[in-house]
């Protein structure tokens, strides 16, 4: 299961801060010229920065659930209080920024939607590991005036600075109490994909953050479901009709507080997938009744239905039922390892909203095409 974990998933967009710069991300058809894949790097990978080698495979899986029910509540908050995403960072990608090029490891977020990196002149900037942008050593940062369109497009707070030439100016908050103030610009972004050698994005809104804290911690098998627009913008939102256990069905229209367009946020930064307690209890009497072994209390005390030992074969299939698309989870999907002899359910209950996490979306390509409103998933090992 470690291994599975070190590899997880490979999106087919840019699954993350980058996902609302591009029109359209249709993938599993041929190669086209806007369709574009990228390797993702798990935050507990020894390729990641954030790697603690001295942190045994459960403690760091308890570390994630932590952090998933904290960014339940931070999807949830009230707009009012500006709070977008706890970026915590499951998911890491290598891109660089300007021309010529500065590389560097940007965060993977289904969660947020602006694309920021911290910037010379540095009133106030955290360490990282790569240099920090200086945006006037690039030719192509363009700053956004304050009249501009995308200055007032903006799903996070925006002021114009007049001290700078009637800049647009941003101010992000996450979750986590970190934060980004800087400017709105225009700047070319590069990637390495798994299809094409690199994909350039010209003319990407980005936020050049002068003023930041860092909250970070160191075919055939396709099925497509529509995204349902609602607000806050800043997440994705589909809709889910019920859950199976095997063939027993859990329908959410008889259950009236989880049922609804948009009921569920698809997010690759939180780890379980999270569900009313109303649910929740309903769907945990579900699988303790196919499963038929005695229970054990979670060693971590984060997770509530457990077994000392468990076959792969006792686990029953979860089916995730949005709209369109039956979704069949394995129980790498459903499962998790939480101590050297324990296996716990990778669901929970959450008052904080209802949340389609990254541990159900292992070994699935993910691909969003936001022209015509859709996610679809396609089976995949993730680890070839």
């Amino acid at each position: 299961m470690s291994k599975t974990m070190a590899n997880c998933v490979r999106h087919y967009s840019f699954l993350t801060i980058f996902a609302i710069l591009v029109s359209s991300l249709f993938p599993f058809t041929k190669p086209l010229n806007n369709v574009f894949s990228i390797d993702l790097i798990h935050r507990d990978s020894p390729n990641s920065p954030f790697y603690d080698p001295s942190l045994s495979f459960t403690q760091r899986m308890n570390n994630s659930f932590h952090r998933s029910f904290h960014r339940s509540i931070s999807l949830c908050l009230p707009s009012s209080s500006v709070v977008v995403a706890s970026n915590n960072g499951e998911y890491l990608m290598r891109y660089s920024i300007g021309t010529p090029p500065v590389h560097t490891l940007g965060v993977a977020d289904t969660g947020s939607d602006l694309t920021w990196t911290q910037c010379l002149p540095c009133k106030n900037c955290f360490k990282q590991q790569s240099r920090i942008f200086n945006p006037k050593k690039s030719s192509t940062y363009k700053p956004l005036h304050c009249s501009s369109k995308m200055c007032h497009a903006a799903n996070f707070p925006t002021s114009c600075n007049r001290m700078k030439k009637k800049t647009c100016r941003y101010h992000v908050r996450y979750g986590d109490n970190s934060y980004s103030i800087g400017d709105l610009a225009t700047e070319t972004i590069r990637f390495g994909s798994s299809i094409h050698k690199q994909v350039k994005l010209k003319k990407t809104v980005i936020g050049c953050g002068h003023n930041n804290a860092d909250g970070f911690v160191p075919g055939d098998e396709v099925v497509t479901t529509p995204l349902t627009r609602k607000f806050p913008a800043t997440y994705y939102y589909l809709t889910l009709e019920g859950v199976s256990v095997g063939k027993q069905r859990l329908d959410f229209r008889n259950v009236s507080f989880s049922y609804g367009e948009g009921n569920i946020i698809i997010d690759s930064g939180t780890v379980l997938t999270l569900f009313s307690p109303e649910i929740y209890v309903k769907l945990e009497s579900m699988v303790k009744s196919a499963i038929k072994l005695p229970t054990i209390a979670d060693p971590s005390g984060s997770l509530n239905l457990c077994y000392k030992s468990i076959s792969i074969d006792k686990i029953p299939i979860i089916t995730m039922h949005f709209i369109g698309a039956d979704l069949k989870l394995s129980p790498w999907n459903t499962f998790v390892e939480t101590s050297d002899s324990s296996m716990c359910f990778a669901f929970a209950a959450s008052y904080g909203g209802q949340i389609f996490g990254n541990i159900a979306q292992m070994n699935f390509l993910v691909g969003y095409d936001l022209k015509n409103k859709r996610v679809s998933f396609k089976p995949t090992d993730c680890s070839k």
